[in-house]
C-alpha cells in the first residue's frame, strides 16, 4: 500500500529515494506482542532495497545494544534472548520498539511495536483453564 504520510514527509527531501529500484521497503515490520519473562522474543524487520542495508533497533527511542542479551539476525529480526523485567531496578525490556533501515540512498523507519510483558501472577488457575490452557502448555 501507500506509505504513511509521515514517511512521505520524511522522504520528501531525498527525491533520489522515491521511485527507484534502490528504494528501501519493508517486507515485514514489527508487531505489537505480549512477551513472556525469561523467554526469547523475536521482532521482525525485513527490508528490501539495494545493499548494503544496515538495520538498527531502538527501544523507547534508544538504540538497542547488541551483545549477549540481544542480537540482530541476518534478516533484520531482533532477538532478545531472555525477556526481562526487574522489579528492584525498575528495568524492563517492555516498551516501544522500532527498526531503522539504511542504505546509501536513505533511511526508512518502521512502525512502533508495543511490547508488553505477560502478567502470569494476576491470572488465576480457573481462568487459565477456561481459556483453554492446560498444565505445561504455558
Amino acid at each position: 500500500g501507500a506509505p504513511p504520510l509521515a514517511l512521505l514527509c520524511f522522504l520528501r527531501d531525498s527525491t533520489s529515494v522515491l521511485g527507484r529500484a534502490s528504494e528501501l521497503a519493508f517486507l515485514k515490520e514489527p508487531n505489537d506482542v505480549i512477551a513472556v519473562r525469561d523467554r526469547p522474543l523475536m521482532l521482525d524487520c525485513q527490508v528490501e532495497g539495494e545493499g548494503p542495508i544496515s538495520v538498527m533497533w531502538r527501544h523507547n527511542g534508544v538504540p538497542v545494544p547488541t551483545g549477549p542479551k540481544a542480537s540482530v539476525l541476518a534478516n533484520g529480526t531482533l532477538l532478545i534472548k531472555s525477556f526481562q523485567k526487574r522489579r528492584e531496578s525498575n528495568e524492563t525490556d517492555a516498551g516501544e520498539y522500532d527498526c531503522a533501515a539504511q542504505n546509501h540512498y536513505g533511511m526508512l523507519i518502521s512502525r512502533k511495536a508495543r511490547v508488553q510483558i505477560m502478567a502470569l501472577g494476576r491470572i488465576g488457575g480457573a481462568s487459565l483453564r477456561e481459556r483453554g490452557y492446560h498444565g505445561d502448555s504455558l
